[in-house]
Order: structure tokens, then sequence, then C-alpha cells
């Protein structure tokens, strides 16, 4: 019996010794850390009012300012939200793998182009906290969703920014690292 055991165990710890340590590398030996990674230096990305596009219900631009330049796509639901995706401009080597869809299909009806506008520093549905931004050409608004209840920020310099107001209410804010979100001001149920 304890022949047993001690066979088991000999063979137990033999694959261990069969892994060739030699061919996996560290973080410091990998381009993607080398160029994701540093944190020495702060990212702000920042995008030129002049690569925004809006096709219908989908606005697009380009970020530029951190270690690779990135692609927005924001699209605007006809359910009053946003899809707002951050995306490698030029990969290095493909497209990245992404997940066919995380969210429902039947909530990602574009909203009608008829109603979506860009608001305006003097406009009436803007909200007031948002005019100067606006005025400045430091950030552009969309109105969508029904009656135009739903407002889309997007904070053009000198850091990006996205932030949905619902009801002229700030509801979603992100700044900074593309990553973060924060849900602000809203008592409605996500």
């Amino acid at each position: 019996m304890a022949a047993a055991v001690v066979l088991c165990l000999l063979l137990a710890a033999a694959p261990v010794g069969a892994v060739d340590r030699s061919k996996f590398r560290t973080c410091d030996q990998a381009s993607f850390c080398r160029r994701f990674r540093s944190e020495d230096r702060p990212v702000q990305y920042a995008v030129g009012k002049g690569t925004l596009q809006r096709d219908c219900a989908t606005v697009t631009g380009e970020l530029a300012g951190g270690p690779v330049p990135l692609r927005l796509e924001a699209q605007l639901l006809a359910t009053g939200t946003t899809r707002v995706r951050m995306i490698e401009a030029k990969p290095l080597h493909r497209p990245r793998s992404q997940p066919k869809d995380i969210l429902l299909e039947k909530g990602l009806t574009l909203a009608d182009a008829g109603s979506v506008a860009e608001l305006s520093a003097g406009g009436a549905a803007l909200p007031a906290d948002l005019k100067a931004a606006v005025g400045a050409g430091a950030a552009v608004t969309y109105a969508f969703g029904k009656g135009g209840s739903s407002v889309l920020l997007l904070t053009l310099e000198p850091a990006f920014g996205v932030a949905l107001y619902v009801g002229g209410e700030p509801d979603r804010d992100v700044h900074g690292r593309p990553a973060t979100c924060a849900r602000t001001g809203s008592a409605r149920a996500a």
C-alpha cells in the first residue's frame, strides 16, 4: 500500500518537470506590456473635432494622445442609451478578437436618424452646465431618444470624456482611462 502511494506521488511530480520554462516570457519581454502597462505617464486621450463624423445614429472619431491611436464609435440607441466603444485604430497584426456582442440584440436598435440632433451652445434642450464647453468647441452634444430626452456629451479636449444625460440630469460619466465608468446622479434602475 505504501509503495502504491509513493508511486502515485512520483508519477504526479513528473509532469511538473516537463515544462520548458525558456518558452515563457515575463511581462518586461512582451510588447503588449511595454505599450500598455507603463504607469509612469498618465494617458490623456483627446478627440480631434475634425475627425468626428455622424452617420444617422452613429458617431465616429479618432482618439489620439495615448500609447496607441484608438477609434471611437458611439451608437445612439432607440432606448435612449448609448453604446460607446474604443477600438485600436491600427492593430499591430490583425484586428483583436471581440465577442459578437455581450448586449441583447433587441436592445441594440439604433435611434431613428430623424430623432438625432447635434445641439448648439444656444439650444434650449442643452443642459445649462454643458453650454460653456459646447460654446468653446471643447465638447459636442447629441440629443436622441424619445423626445430628445437623452443627451450624449463627448468632451473632445483637453481630455476625452463621455457623459450621458437623461431628462437633463447626468446619468453616466466616463473620464480619464477608457475602462472606467461611473453612474452619477440618476435614481433610475440600471
